[in-house]
C-alpha cells in the first residue's frame, strides 16, 4: 500500500460539540483514525444567579459544563454530597475539587433519576444547576418518587461563528444542540454517506428528528465510547 492509499484508508472522524468537549475529545488516541474538533457552541454563565438556600444536601450535575460554571460562581451555596450523570461530568467535578458520592450504573437521564431516587431521602434538599436548554426529564422522574429538587438555570449555550467544514468520513455528536447547529450551518446533504454516532439516547433522538437518520449509540454515554462506535 502506498502512502496515498494508506491515508485514504484512515477514518476521518469529526467531533461536534461545545468548544470544551469537542477539543478535549479530539485529543483522544485511536488507531486507524484521525480526530478533528468541530466546536459549534460555547457556554456562558448567566448573570444574577440566586439560590433559595445557603446549603444543600445534594448537588446534581448532568454535564461537565454545569460543574465548571457552578464552580466559577462567587456566591455558590455549600453542599454535602455530589451526584453526577456519568464519568465525564464526574472527572470535571473532581478536577474542580469536588468529591463524587453518586454515579449511576447507566449513564443516561432516566437511569440517573431512577438510581438516584433509591439513595436520596425524600426530604433532602437538592440543587440542580443546569443549562437553560436542559429538559425537565430529571425533575419529572424525581417528582414521581416524591423527591423535589431546586432547578437553577446556570448557563446558556451560544452558537460560535460558522466554521469551515473539513473533509470527514464519520461524525460524533456530543450534544443535541451541536446537531441542531450543524444542520443550520451545513444542511442535510453534509451527512450524506457519513457514519454517525450520538453520545446518548436524547442526542440520538435529536439527530433522528433533524436528519431522519438513526445514529449509532454507545452503551456508555462518553465521548470515548461514542467515537469507538464509528471505528
Amino acid at each position: 500500500m502506498n502512502m496515498t492509499e494508506e491515508n485514504q484508508s484512515i477514518n476521518k472522524v469529526l467531533i461536534a460539540g461545545t468548544k470544551s468537549t469537542a477539543t478535549k475529545a479530539s485529543r483522544l488516541k485511536f488507531e486507524s483514525c484521525t480526530l478533528k474538533s468541530l466546536p459549534l457552541l460555547d457556554t456562558f454563565t448567566l448573570k444574577n444567579i440566586e439560590f433559595l438556600d445557603k446549603k444543600y444536601e445534594w448537588l446534581i450535575f448532568t454535564s461537565p459544563a454545569a460543574a465548571k460554571h457552578f464552580h466559577s460562581l462567587t456566591n455558590k451555596p455549600a453542599f454535602s454530597k455530589v451526584a453526577v450523570i456519568g464519568p465525564s461530568t464526574g472527572k470535571r467535578a473532581e478536577s474542580l475539587g469536588m468529591k463524587i458520592d453518586f454515579i449511576p450504573e447507566n449513564y443516561n437521564a432516566e437511569s440517573f433519576s431512577r438510581e438516584l431516587s433509591e439513595v436520596i431521602n425524600v426530604n433532602a434538599t437538592i440543587l440542580f444547576p443546569c443549562s437553560t436548554l436542559a429538559d425537565g426529564l430529571l425533575e419529572a422522574n424525581l417528582h414521581k418518587q416524591k423527591i423535589a429538587i431546586e432547578r437553577v438555570n446556570l448557563y446558556e449555550p451560544l452558537k460560535l461563528p460558522k466554521p469551515v467544514l473539513p473533509d470527514f468520513d464519520s461524525i460524533a455528536f456530543l450534544s443535541g444542540s451541536s446537531a441542531s447547529i450543524f444542520k443550520e450551518y451545513f444542511g442535510l446533504e453534509a451527512l450524506k454517506g457519513k457514519k454517525i454516532a450520538a453520545i446518548g439516547t436524547k442526542t440520538a433522538k435529536t439527530v433522528n428528528d433533524l436528519f431522519g437518520i438513526q445514529p449509532l449509540i454507545p452503551e456508555e454515554s462518553t465521548a470515548k465510547e461514542t467515537i469507538k462506535k464509528l471505528l
